[in-house]
């Protein structure tokens, strides 16, 4: 389960308390109404130096309760699902009874090479652990990317630091500063989030 899926999953469950949640697809059907949250295609590529473009998709099914119309929730579920991340957009059909709603999320990431070749390392292993539907922790899994995001962010640090060691203009070396300062923060907040767990 990806960060972004994680998000998902918790706003609809404190906004619909009542609804079943699953992450996966159900054998048989399941008690409605109820949501299936599931992680679609996710991509890196590369912009210009080391500016990427991570995007990833999560659809939502939502299944009306007996009698229930699936455009009831329409509006409304976008509206909330876009609150999900920052930068998310949305995409909407109605099919067969059911709404499905598709989340497309895109962050820029500032990579070097070798960083963004271990992303879309994950990304893949991410997508065959999802299709291949077998199971895994996914608890000791989201854990395992905050760690390596976090070694990312470290090294992320270590380059900007030599390189404010090395910048003589006053200038420079505040803005680098400042993209410093925003991974330290950045990567606080991963901490936080890790020891809420």
């Amino acid at each position: 389960m990806t960060d972004f899926q994680q998000a998902v999953v918790a706003l609809l469950r404190k906004n619909y308390p009542d609804a079943l949640i699953l992450t996966e697809e159900a054998e048989g059907g399941f008690s409605v109404p109820g949501f299936i949250v599931l992680v679609g295609e996710a991509s890196l590529k590369k912009e210009m130096g080391r500016r990427w473009r991570r995007q990833e998709t999560v659809v939502v099914w939502y299944y009306p309760a007996a009698g229930g119309q699936p455009q009831d929730l329409e509006q409304p579920l976008q509206l909330l699902l876009r609150t999900a991340a920052r930068g998310v957009t949305t995409g909407v059909e109605r099919e067969q009874g059911r709404l499905k709603v598709q989340l497309f999320l895109s962050q820029i990431l500032f990579m070097d090479e070798e960083e963004a070749a271990l992303m879309k390392k994950l990304l893949l292993e991410i997508s065959e652990w999802e299709l291949a539907r077998e199971s895994y922790d996914s608890a000791l899994l989201s854990d395992a990317l905050n760690r390596i995001r976090m070694l990312l962010l470290d090294e992320q640090i270590r380059k900007l630091n030599e390189e404010i060691a090395n910048v003589s203009d006053a200038a420079v070396k505040a803005k680098l500063g400042d993209e410093k300062n925003a991974l330290i923060r950045k990567k606080g907040g991963m901490r936080e989030w890790r020891q809420d767990k």
